[in-house]
């Protein structure tokens, strides 16, 4: 209804002010009377009396003194009287242009409200002097709306200002990339320093202040850390300031290592602080190990930005926090979580157990409970152990993998796991057999049939029937003959002969949970060839190293790695919304590459969905070329195009040139 007070029809106006016009702002009432009077329409109607009473004026007044009164309503006076009673950003974002200076009186006599402060804060043509005016009454609205700048960043917090308003003000600053000088002498440092670890920025300069002030000189690192919780200046001052009175003899605010398993973020004067040690040398890190509290190790090792040499002063160290903090990352790459198995330590053990990069020979080794040291064996820890038993299936991830149930020789881990991964082939589900034989008795065995067939499992059975029909009985030499069949089905032979002997891709036997000897088939592979889609689908199986799936998977990026152009890639494989985000980001591919030969052309522009910031304008860029050359002036091709999107098999290319060239 706003729309028609501008329209030529008095009677639509009328209409408009009799439906909605207490909705309508006095500004919007006026310019509608000033709009029947030049359509020269009569005014004799109570509609248009009574609007003319709640505008402020009467009917008899002549036109040229009512359009100064929409003109004053639709200015800067008009929209403070607006902002004071009743805030509309749509109201506000008609004005084009506002007198700031009429704005910054107004709020200097009666401050505007909060909402009002929002809207006006968030236009682009608010001056930083009215940013700063508003900032005093409603700082945090002014930090979260507004722009910001270096002098709104350095403005002084209200004398009553909230915690939330300085790590506000800090966080967008440094979102918004400000100069690291301007940053570096903005208060109170604590929040400043915080905001840069939140968001992972180093800066240079404060690199420089760091080395040169600090070092590696444990005391002065010791006193800077007493300082640090009360220091409302800036972190120039925090840095160069010479401290006063007597310095702290033990490690201020000292605490143990926190539960491992807790996957908290660090904030807080602890995150200042890491943000100071992410500026530091890695050689200070060194240093300070032996002089710092258990829990600043955590934050550093378990947050911090990576530095290759604290792995092996975690390894050297008699200091066990060091390996367990390193051991929560989940960025270690497959050679450090090797190594930092070698410490034999549980809570070490539990952590790598969740790691992306854990290898399946360490997998096994830690589920075998079977330490790097020669003797004994490396029970698992506690909360690794409850953390497996605790999965009843459904919704969630399931923390298992193909052979665990296999590998595993704690009982109840054994019995519970085939529940909700179930072990597939007849060697594989004997080798369960005879490992709970060896290791628990025939009685363990007795429990994993009762298992087996009982009401607990929804999948109906754990072992196949021929395998239970051949585990049950009291022979006596059960046990040595099943193990001498188990080691002849696990040869290497007996591995390449069932591949040998598979046809199809998906072959049950492909499923089957063997422990693959993957060397061997490649060796095999280069004397008698397997079919590539028998190589693809082994891909696939659980324990496949990355080699071998370079060299044989059929997926994008291992097509990539190999060499194989991006348009044969993407004319064989469907794009894929996990692969073809990372590809892009790791330059590997394209958008060019996605929009022209990715299918089908619908999933290849959802693609552009699960990017952001630069990646997505990249796309965006690379889709308009596209768009430049084909259908951009043509309304019927865009018509025609978006018909055949849903259904289009090609790429977004071959969509865009079939539509421009079906359509003339």
């Amino acid at each position: 209804m706003r729309a028609t007070v501008v329209s030529p029809f008095p009677g639509l106006i009328t209409h408009a002010f009799a439906v909605s016009g207490k909705e309508l702002t006095r500004a919007e009432l006026l310019r509608g009377l000033l709009s029947v009077v030049d359509a020269g329409a009569s005014l004799d109607d109570p509609v248009l009396l009574s609007i003319a009473e709640r505008a402020g004026t009467s009917l008899g007044i002549d036109r040229a003194s009512l359009a100064r009164l929409v003109a004053e309503a639709e200015g800067t006076a008009g929209a403070i009287e607006e902002l004071r009673d009743q805030a509309d950003v749509d109201q506000l974002g008609l004005r084009s242009e506002l007198d700031w200076d009429q704005i910054l009186a107004a709020h200097g006599s009666e401050p505007f409200r909060e909402e009002a402060t929002i809207l006006l804060a968030r236009r682009p043509d608010c001056p930083e002097d009215v940013h700063l005016a508003l900032f005093a009454t409603h700082p945090l609205a002014v930090v979260t709306a507004a722009r910001h700048s270096v002098l709104l960043l350095a403005a002084p917090l209200p004398a009553r200002h909230t915690t939330a308003v300085a790590k506000r003000r800090a966080d967008e600053a440094v979102k918004a990339g400000l100069p690291a000088d301007a940053l570096l002498r903005a208060s109170p440092a604590p929040v400043v320093l915080e905001a840069l670890h939140r968001h992972r920025v180093v800066l240079e300069e404060l690199r420089t202040l760091v080395a040169d002030r600090l070092g590696a000189d444990a005391d002065r690192w010791r006193v800077l850390r007493a300082r640090l919780k009360g220091h409302r200046g800036s972190s120039v001052d925090l840095l160069t300031e010479e401290p006063t009175g007597r310095p702290p003899t033990a490690w201020p605010d000292a605490k143990p290592i926190p539960d491992v398993c807790e996957r908290k973020t660090v904030n807080g004067i602890r995150a200042a602080f890491l943000a100071l040690l992410d500026a530091a040398p890695t050689d200070t890190h060194l240093a300070l190990f032996d002089h710092v509290d258990d829990h600043t190790i955590f934050d550093l090792l378990s947050r911090g930005q990576w530095r290759d040499e604290w792995l092996d002063a975690a390894l050297a160290s008699p200091n066990p926090a060091l390996r367990r903090s390193l051991s929560t990352r989940r960025d270690l790459d497959a050679a450090a979580i090797d190594r930092l198995a070698t410490c034999d330590d549980p809570v070490v053990n539990n952590q790598l157990f969740r790691a992306t990069n854990l290898s399946w020979h360490l997998r096994k080794r830690i589920l075998s409970q079977r330490p790097f040291g020669n003797t004994g064996s490396l029970p698992l820890d506690p909360a690794l152990r409850e953390h497996l038993l605790a999965y009843r299936g459904g919704s969630g991830l399931s923390p298992y993998h193909a052979r665990d149930a296999i590998d595993c020789v704690d009982l109840d881990l054994q019995l519970h796991i085939p529940r909700y991964r179930l072990v597939y082939g007849e060697i594989p589900q004997l080798r369960l057999v005879v490992n709970l034989w060896r290791r628990h008795g025939r009685a363990a065995v007795d429990k994993l049939l009762a298992v087996t067939n009982g009401p607990a499992t929804f999948q109906g059975r754990l072992l196949s029937a021929a395998v239970i029909k051949r585990v049950a009985g009291p022979e006596p030499e059960m046990l040595s003959r099943l193990e001498d069949e188990v080691t002849r089905g696990e040869t290497v032979a007996a591995q390449l002969a069932l591949l040998h002997g598979v046809t199809s891709p998906s072959s049950a036997s492909l499923r089957e949970t063997h422990d693959w000897n993957w060397k061997a088939i490649r060796d095999e592979h280069a004397e008698r060839p397997f079919p590539d889609d028998i190589l693809a689908a082994l891909c696939t199986r659980p324990g496949c190293p990355q080699w071998f799936r370079t060299a044989f998977a059929t997926t994008l990026e291992a097509g990539l790695n190999r060499g194989e152009p991006p348009a044969d890639l993407l004319a064989q494989i469907p794009v894929d919304r996990e692969a073809v985000p990372k590809l892009i980001a790791a330059g590997q591919l394209s958008w060019s590459d996605v929009f022209a030969h990715g299918r089908p052309a619908a999933q290849a522009l959802t693609m552009l969905t699960l990017v952001k910031d630069e990646g997505q304008q990249e796309g965006l860029a690379a889709l308009r070329l596209a768009i430049e050359s084909t259908v951009d002036d043509n309304p019927e091709a865009w018509v025609l195009a978006a018909h055949m999107l849903p259904d289009f098999a090609g790429s977004v290319a071959e969509l865009l040139f079939t539509a421009t060239a079906a359509t003339g």
